[in-house]
């Protein structure tokens, strides 16, 4: 009998078991069906999502000027998308869907975005992965401080391609995983918000864009609002025919109420903002550029007409008869020298590559190019500037100069931080100027342009200026009338007859005026000519450039006696006019003049009064000693390079951080919430997780001296191990190990007092103690406890090998087994809820079986 009902026991235990497992898989079937279907009916949803996010994507695409900015940024949408549907499917947690996505990002911003560093346009290189990590960073800043088109650029990508990947993740997750879907329209108004605010002034198709993404929107979210309000008041009594029409007149009198308003609202905008100025970011963005470490070029203008006079500099090709070569628009004096205004903030300039502007020509201009081949010349400055609408190298070092390449359309000059050489070579497209004559400039006013302010400026200028124009009429009369007297009254003279110093600083404006006669060159002439204007409320700057003395045609080599300074005034409608006020060269004077007694010293200022500021640094003592580019590194340090900064991303980037913040956020929960005695137990458990973390195998349904034995086991069997490391027995005793915890698991927790006890061990019996002394707990049990887990998990860390020391911290082991353990602990409840239901209901339940088996019959 005892043996028939152990078998009818058994045989009704399996067969509960095996309808456990039918009934499991039948849940997670169901589980699965009805996830799929919930997918299925949120796709129209995601076709919405889609077609606004297309829609936003295209605000990002006119500033690159190209097919470049479009594909990165719809190819950042599709992989957002893609990736959004992956987790969907595969039901990822947020550490998972963020990998996921970083993944991607790397995995497909090489030919999406980066296609130049590929290989094959496919194969992501070093040099892609690097600068997909940091420009995830900077590339927000390179495309705001770039010229447009930003598409002839490396790098500024990233930035329309990452958004695109982060706005369809986002927007699409919400609408596929959550029930709130009308809060995916938040990152797709941020996405397209992010293309306007960091576009340009090019914009065709703004107004459809924008009318497309409300109209849809705004209809999408009624529609969503009427089918939420319609499943909320469901009622039993529905009147029969009525549902359906009312429905249908519904939707089509609010599709005809949005498309009136979309309709009203885009010609009242086209009407309203037909010329409006587009708010854009760049438009405040300061560029990264420090005129500081520039020496302004008029400070080689004496050496190079006077020691370099014979030496070739330039090779020009396409400038017309009589034209001129611009290098550099001077338009602030210090009282030291004139130079470009700004300093550290750059003064307008900014990165551009081969093409400046994708804006149309004024009505009637053209445009010409011109070839510039670099010979003696060695500068920053790059000759040929003006109104420019593209400059292109095409020398050997073309990408390094490009990468270099900065331009200020307020000075029409252009600059490269890497100093130009013997070699390169380049070609600029310009807006060809207009030669104005007197007569037409005779009626036009005087232009209004802001200058910075100059500073130290001799008294003696505003006297001389105010003396020479005050019978001359109108904004032309003066300036001719200054003009005429200075190449007419002054005297020419470079320096080489000792009768002229160099440089135009405030000593030598005040002599050059006040001395019987005006002797000097256009260093002198031009600045003081543009200073005598400022003083009389005429805007003016210095320009310093080529051209030759003798007008030529066809190719032209400038050389250094060909560089020369002359002065610009604006007019309204004409623009900036050239004035040439330096006298002839053979305009000498006719009297003698004390020449200063001969220095054998290289020749340099006059020195400063005592008052005056530190004297001009001369052009011959100038530093050109730094090399003219600097070494390119090694291939490995590249590959350091990419290593830490994919590091760097990798850190800044990784959903580990949340989960080292749910740990101690863990850890704080258990120290500080519930009763003292709570407070103290937990205090073992957090020893058991961070056990777990570091690969201790500890059994969850133990007490805590057998969990304590367990890990005084292990870790005496790592110290033996780490100690014995060649002895053979090694391998045996890891083999055993599962055996000896089983054994520990299911052996008695009977222990003598007096014996010697580990802190493992000790702890836990403390914590035992109080939990079920007799005495309440309180805090100074709570800090003992929480003390002593201290020293213990210094123990465990010491006897755990150093890479599970290292990545404890990254571990999910202790989240997983203690989640685990409360399902074990839900499913116990419901288990032995059922035994007893049927215990109730089946008499041949095997535990009343046994109850009522014969007494003789049992053991």
């Amino acid at each position: 009998m005892e043996g028939t009902a152990m078998n009818q026991t058994t045989s009704w235990a399996e067969e509960a078991r095996i309808e456990r497992e039918k009934k499991a898989r039948a849940a997670k079937a169901a589980a699965r069906k009805a996830r799929f279907g919930e997918l299925i009916a949120r796709l129209p949803d995601a076709a919405v999502m889609a077609a606004l996010l297309i829609a936003a994507a295209l605000t990002h695409g006119p500033v690159f000027g190209g097919v470049g900015g479009y594909v990165a940024v719809l190819g950042g949408v599709l992989v957002g998308a893609a990736v959004a549907f992956a987790g969907s499917v595969l039901r990822l947690r947020l550490p998972g869907s963020l990998l996921l996505v970083y993944g991607a990002y790397l995995g497909f911003g090489g030919p999406l975005a980066l296609p130049q560093t590929t290989t094959a346009f496919v194969v992501p290189t070093l040099r892609t992965l690097q600068m997909l990590v940091v420009g995830a960073i900077t590339s927000w800043k390179d495309l705001l401080t770039v010229q447009p088109p930003a598409g002839v650029f490396v790098g500024p990508t990233i930035m329309p391609y990452l958004s695109g990947l982060l706005a369809a993740f986002v927007a699409l997750t919400i609408v596929l995983r959550t029930s709130r879907a009308l809060w995916s329209l938040l990152p797709i108004s941020v996405f397209a918000l992010l293309g306007i605010l960091w576009g340009s002034q090019s914009a065709p198709a703004a107004l459809v864009l924008g009318g497309v993404i409300g109209v849809v929107a705004i209809s999408w979210a009624a529609v969503r609002a009427s089918r939420k309000r319609q499943q909320g008041s469901g009622s039993v009594v529905e009147f029969e025919g009525k549902g359906a029409n009312a429905t249908t007149r519904r939707l089509v009198g609010g599709g005809a109420m949005v498309a009136a308003s979309a309709a009203a609202a885009v010609a009242a905008t086209t009407v309203l903002l037909a010329d409006a100025h587009r708010t854009v970011i760049r438009d405040y963005v300061e560029p990264p550029l420090d005129l500081r470490e520039y020496h302004s070029p008029v400070t080689q203008f004496r050496t190079l007409n006077t020691t370099d006079k014979d030496k070739e500099l330039l090779r020009v090709t396409g400038l017309p008869q009589g034209g001129r070569l611009r290098l550099a628009t001077l338009d602030f004096y210090d009282g030291t020298v004139m130079q470009i205004g700004g300093g550290a903030s750059g003064a307008g300039f900014r990165h551009v590559g081969s093409y400046f502007t994708d804006n149309p020509l004024p009505a009637g201009a053209t445009t010409r190019e011109v070839n510039v081949e670099i010979l003696g010349y060695s500068g920053n400055w790059v000759p040929g500037g003006g109104e420019l609408r593209g400059l292109e190298f095409n020398s050997g070092r073309s990408g390094e100069l490009a990468d270099a390449l900065f331009y200020s359309d307020i000075l029409g000059t252009a600059l490269t931080t890497t100093r130009l050489q013997d070699g390169d070579a380049y070609t600029v497209t310009q807006v060809v100027d207009k030669q104005w004559s007197d007569a037409e400039l005779k009626d036009k006013p005087i232009g209004q342009f802001s200058l910075p302010g100059d500073s130290e400026v001799p008294d003696v200028v505003a006297e001389v200026a105010a003396t020479l124009t005050a019978e001359a009429e109108g904004g032309l009369g003066k300036v001719r009338k200054l003009e005429q007297t200075l190449h007419t009254e002054g005297f020419y003279s470079d320096g080489t007859d000792q009768l002229s110093l160099p440089g135009h600083r405030a000593s030598r404006v005040d002599e050059f005026l006040q001395n019987a006669q005006m002797i000097g060159d256009d260093d002198q002439y031009a600045v003081v000519m543009a200073l005598m204007l400022r003083s009389q409320g005429i805007p003016s700057r210095v320009v310093m450039g080529f051209y030759p003395e003798e007008e030529t045609s066809g190719p032209v080599t400038f050389t250094g006696k060909d560089t020369h300074l002359w002065v610009e005034v604006p007019f309204e409608g004409a623009g900036w006019v050239p004035f040439d006020p330096t006298p002839p060269r053979d305009q000498v004077p006719q009297t003698e003049v004390p020449k200063p007694k001969p220095n054998p010293r290289q020749q340099v200022l006059q020195p400063p009064d005592p008052v005056e500021e530190p004297a001009e640094v001369p052009p011959d003592n100038l530093d050109d000693s730094k090399d003219e580019e600097q070494e390119k590194d090694s291939w490995l340090a590249a590959l350091l390079q990419v290593l830490l900064w994919t590091g760097v991303g990798v850190a800044a980037l990784s959903p580990f951080w949340i989960l080292l913040l749910i740990k101690a956020m863990r850890t704080r929960r258990r120290r500080r919430k519930g009763s003292a005695e709570k407070r103290t137990s937990a205090a073992w458990d957090d020893v058991v997780d961070r056990a777990t973390d570091l690969g201790i195998v500890v059994s969850t349904k133990a007490t805590r001296y057998l969990q304590a034995r367990q890990l005084d086991a292990q870790v005496e069997e790592r110290r033996n191990r780490r100690t014995n490391k060649a002895n053979k027995g090694g391998k045996k005793q890891g083999a055993t190990r599962q055996n000896n915890l089983a054994a520990l698991t299911t052996e008695s927790n009977f222990h003598r007092y007096c014996d010697p006890q580990s802190e493992i061990a000790s702890l836990a019996l403390s914590l035992d103690s109080v939990v079920f002394g007799a005495q309440s707990a309180d805090d100074s049990n709570v800090t003992r406890a929480w003390n002593d887990r201290k020293k213990v998990i210094r123990e465990l860390r010491k006897a755990a090998p150093w890479h599970r020391r290292l990545l404890s911290p990254l571990s999910t082991k202790s989240l997983r087994s203690r989640r685990r353990k409360l399902r074990e602990l839900i499913g116990a409840g419901k288990a032995n809820s059922k035994r007893a239901k049927k215990s109730e209901l089946d008499p041949s339940n095997s535990w009343l079986a046994a109850e009522a088996a014969p007494a003789g019959k049992e053991k």
